[in-house]
């Protein structure tokens, strides 16, 4: 072992703890004999193997611990180099390991890990000669070669200091405080609980540097406006003491200068509806008469009978496409996109519209810069003059916008298209409020390309898979537990 080398964790079943067991203590044996005479010996690495069924010998320098001795021996896990811990025992004990160290889950069961580090794909392959590993970082090819993997591991670790571990998981417990389902996994108690893991063990300590995260986490957080209507939530200040800061404008004061807007002028009937009843549980983002009035004339009069009820069943449609993204990128939902486009062109240059002088609009959304990138690559290829544009397109007279969820709050378009990427895992998808700009920018129509299989069923998002569920056609769901089959 490499000093250098990163501190881990090893979860495996029981009858592999005893083989590295036998082996490690025959290496270790060997490694005292080389060295004794050296000037510079070889480093013994500080191993420990937490099992039941092991028995010490006098001369091992191995640190075995049990269930029983456990709580006595923990100083040995922080000084440790190599932790082996039996699979059963890791599901009592995973969440007093030491946060210093990497975990490996070997085999391909999930384990429950509020942990430090991710659990990496790392994988045994028994032959003739013991165990070979290989390991498959994050959006890279399979690494065999031990040193290769060494890096691998180290760059994974280094990723991410202690202050980004626990800055990313305030930020995603502040996101998910209002999704539906804050108890289940994926939820903000779910990340304030690896939060607290992170955090040294000792009580006293403990509570001192959550006090304090808690002090950053109210004052960084909410936006100005929030924090004007409630203040700074958990402001310890007596009611003699009050502020605006810290608890906000006085109630009469408020209703005096606060009305929340329960009409929308934008969105036709069948788009509103979808986020009105998840978002604003039917108290806002109500439809007014002109809005309603919008089938066949929009504002001004403008015409609007794309599609007539072709394949677009309602003005909130999903087309499920059943993609693959590679680094936040889809290229089937790209194809899908730019399909669209070109049908939405040719709609508007075929001259079926009276209100050819009037400039049509398509914004192009994605949760994921890197879907946007490519996307932006192919629209720079339709029309001169495009080449050198970067997110406001004109192909044929119509105005294509191209942008990411989170620069998108404020727009609208006639048509918008939503492509959502991920086939895998949801990601930060999951917060509500950029599901709510996502879906609330179409005046007329409203399309969603992705895996409705994915959002609607295996993933952790109860507001995404509302939208899946309720976009228009009607969909099989109990396809999504078939064998995969082919693009649709």
């Amino acid at each position: 072992k490499n000093p250098k080398s990163p501190k881990t964790i090893c979860v495996e079943d029981r009858e592999v703890i005893e083989q590295v067991y036998k082996i490690f203590s025959e290496k270790f044996r060997e490694t005292e004999n080389k060295n004794k005479g050296r000037r510079f010996p070889f480093r013994i690495p500080e191993t420990v193997i937490i099992s039941n069924f092991i028995k010490a010998k006098k001369e091992n320098r191995i640190h075995l611990i049990s269930k029983h001795n456990f709580d006595s021996e923990y100083h040995r896990l922080l000084l440790s180099d190599l932790i082996f811990i039996d699979r059963d025992l890791y599901k009592t004990f995973y969440k007093n390991l030491p946060e210093t160290h990497i975990l490996l889950e070997f085999g391909s069961k999930k384990m429950p890990a509020i942990h430090d580090y991710k659990v990496c794909n790392m994988v045994c392959k028994m032959n003739d000669r013991g165990c070979s590993y290989s390991y498959r970082p994050q959006r890279s090819a399979e690494i065999t070669d031990p040193f290769e993997i060494r890096e691998a591991l180290k760059e994974e670790i280094n990723s991410k200091d202690w202050a980004g571990k626990i800055a990313w998981r305030m930020k995603r417990v502040y996101e998910l405080e209002n999704a539906i389902g804050s108890g289940d996994e994926n939820s903000s108690s779910y990340y304030e609980a690896s939060m607290h893991a992170l955090l040294p063990p000792d009580s006293e300590d403990h509570r001192k540097i959550w006090k304090e995260i808690n002090k950053v986490k109210r004052v960084a957080f909410p936006s100005v406006l929030t924090s004007l209507q409630v203040g700074v939530s958990g402001y310890n200040r007596s009611d003699e003491d009050k502020t605006i800061l810290s608890h906000g404008i006085p109630d009469k004061e408020l209703s005096e200068r606060y009305e929340k807007l329960k009409y929308q002028h934008r969105m036709h009937p069948e788009i509103s509806w979808i986020p009105r009843e998840i978002y604003y549980k039917n108290e806002a983002l109500r439809d007014v008469e002109s809005v309603k009035d919008k089938e066949n004339g929009g504002e001004g009069g403008r015409e609007w009978n794309y599609d007539c009820r072709g394949k677009f069943k309602s003005r909130f449609h999903w087309r499920h496409v059943r993609g693959n993204d590679d680094k936040n990128v889809n290229k089937d939902e790209i194809k899908a996109v730019l399909e669209e486009v070109d049908s939405f062109v040719d709609w508007v240059s075929s001259g079926k519209i009276n209100n050819r002088n009037k400039t049509w609009e398509i914004l192009i959304v994605s949760f994921y810069d890197a879907q946007r990138k490519a996307i932006m690559e192919e629209l720079k290829k339709k029309g001169k003059g495009n080449e050198k544009k970067n997110t406001i397109f004109d192909i044929e007279g119509i105005r294509v916008f191209n942008y990411t969820v989170d620069k998108v709050q404020g727009r609208e378009a006639d048509f918008v298209i939503l492509s959502t990427v991920r086939t895998r895992k949801i990601g930060f998808m999951d917060n509500p409020n950029r599901q709510n700009v996502a879906i609330t920018r179409a005046r007329y129509q409203m399309l969603v390309i992705g895996d409705r299989c994915f959002f609607g069923r295996k993933q952790n998002s109860k507001e995404f898979q509302m939208i899946a569920e309720k976009s228009g056609p009607e969909f099989d769901f109990r396809r999504c537990f078939e064998k995969r089959d082919n693009q649709k």
